[in-house]
C-alpha cells in the first residue's frame, strides 16, 4: 500500500508527541523526541513548498497541529503584470483527514486567487507517495554516479524528493538509449 507525505508526517507528529508524554510522565529524557523533532523538520524541508513565491518556505505548527490535523504556516510572494515584486501575503494551510485522502483549507487574503494555486500546490505535495529513505535501493547512487549525462541538479532534485521510482525509471531509459546506440 501506499504511503503519502501527509501520513508520515502524521505519524511523526504522533510519535514526537507519544515521546513527549512519556517524558512528561516518568521524567527520563528520551532522545527520540529530537530525533522526531528533526525528521518532522527535514520532511518539511525536502517536500514541502518553498521557493517560486514561497520565498519563506513552509512551517508546521507544532502547537496546534496532532495526527488528525496538519497545520502549516506559508508566505506568498506576490508579483505584478510586468514581473517586480508586488507584496506578501500570509497563510494557514490545515489539512484534515477525509475518507478519500485529505481536506485543505488555506485561509489569509486571497490576492490574485493565490489560495486555489496554494491549496493544489499544497496538496501535490502532501499526496505524493513517499519513499522511506531507508528504502531507497542501495545501488542508487552507484547507478547514478555511472550516468554522466545526468545533471548534478536533476539527480539531487530526484534524491532530496525521494522519488526513487522516478530516478530510476529514468535511468532504466537512458541505459536502454545507450545499450541501443
Amino acid at each position: 500500500m501506499a504511503r503519502y507525505l501527509y501520513s508520515e508526517l502524521a505519524s511523526t507528529l504522533t510519535a514526537r508527541i507519544n515521546t513527549l508524554k512519556e517524558y512528561q510522565r516518568t521524567g527520563i529524557d528520551n532522545v527520540w523526541f529530537g530525533r522526531h523533532a528533526d525528521k518532522l523538520d527535514q520532511l518539511i524541508s525536502d517536500f514541502m513548498p518553498s521557493g517560486s513565491g514561497f520565498d519563506r518556505g513552509t512551517d508546521i505548527d507544532l502547537a496546534v497541529s496532532h495526527s488528525e490535523k496538519l497545520v502549516f504556516t506559508t508566505s506568498f510572494h506576490h508579483m505584478d503584470e510586468n514581473g517586480s515584486y508586488d507584496g506578501w501575503t500570509d497563510h494557514i494551510v490545515t489539512v484534515t483527514p477525509s475518507f478519500n485522502g485529505i481536506n485543505l483549507r488555506v485561509s489569509g487574503r486571497n490576492k490574485n486567487d493565490i489560495k486555489e494555486y496554494i491549496a493544489d500546490t499544497f496538496h501535490t505535495a502532501l499526496t505524493a507517495v513517499f519513499t522511506p529513505y531507508h528504502e531507497i535501493p542501495e545501488d542508487f547512487a552507484k547507478r547514478i554516479k555511472a550516468q554522466g549525462e545526468i545533471h548534478d541538479a536533476d539527480v539531487m532534485g530526484l534524491i532530496a524528493r525521494r522519488a526513487s521510482h522516478e530516478a530510476l525509471n529514468l535511468l532504466d531509459l537512458r541505459e536502454n538509449r545507450t545499450r541501443k546506440n
